[in-house]
């Protein structure tokens, strides 16, 4: 999950993302990923509560899916923990670097879509310069964003040699290339949440 205040309003959106593994059968690419969206207003922040991020595997007997298709939600469910398979359906459903920029660009003709875009990608490597990040995949590379509560420089601290993908949300910078906030970090074992 990840909250952000809107600077206006001074209200908060929580937004889940979820990944669709269909009980640990391959996981086709982007169409898998989703997101939830909960609204909490100001005046209500007492009333409403915050969502807590987890990587349990989410059983529920009926998915709900918007007319964007991207955003769903359910009534019923249960949580366990996430299978072996999860994490390789996770994996197998990593897509390259340049089909995930492709999906920013459509994003960003939706204004549904706030200009964002989540994706799972390959990680190859990551590279450094100074203060400044890359997440190499093949010959492409995305230049690394701060997400809100997880600063890039703590990226080669949590990074290890089993991380085999990561969880970022494309964003277009200022001059029209894209640029990524790494949330979560993917290996054969688990899923690293990057910030607290």
């Amino acid at each position: 999950f990840v909250s952000r205040e809107d600077p206006v309003t001074g209200d908060f959106e929580d937004t889940g993302y979820w990944a669709l593994t269909s009980g640990g059968g391959p996981a086709a690419g982007p169409d898998r990923l989703c997101l939830t969206r909960t609204l909490r207003p100001r005046r209500a922040l007492a009333r409403v509560r915050q969502e807590d991020s987890t990587f349990d595997a989410l059983q529920t007997p009926a998915l709900y899916r918007y007319p964007s298709g991207r955003r769903v939600r359910w009534d019923e469910f249960t949580l366990e923990a996430p299978a072996p398979d999860d994490y390789a359906a996770l994996i197998a459903a990593a897509e390259p670097l340049s089909s995930a920029a492709r999906r920013l660009r459509e994003a960003l003709r939706d204004p549904l879509d706030r200009g964002a875009a989540p994706a799972v990608v390959r990680m190859d490597a990551l590279e450094t310069a100074g203060d400044r990040f890359w997440l190499v995949c093949g010959d492409a590379r995305l230049p690394l964003a701060d997400a809100p509560d997880a600063p890039v420089s703590l990226l080669p601290l949590m990074l290890s040699a089993s991380h085999r993908a990561a969880f970022v949300l494309l964003r277009a910078a200022p001059d029209g290339s894209a640029a990524g906030e790494v949330l979560s970090l993917i290996s054969d074992t688990a899923v690293t949440r990057m910030g607290g």
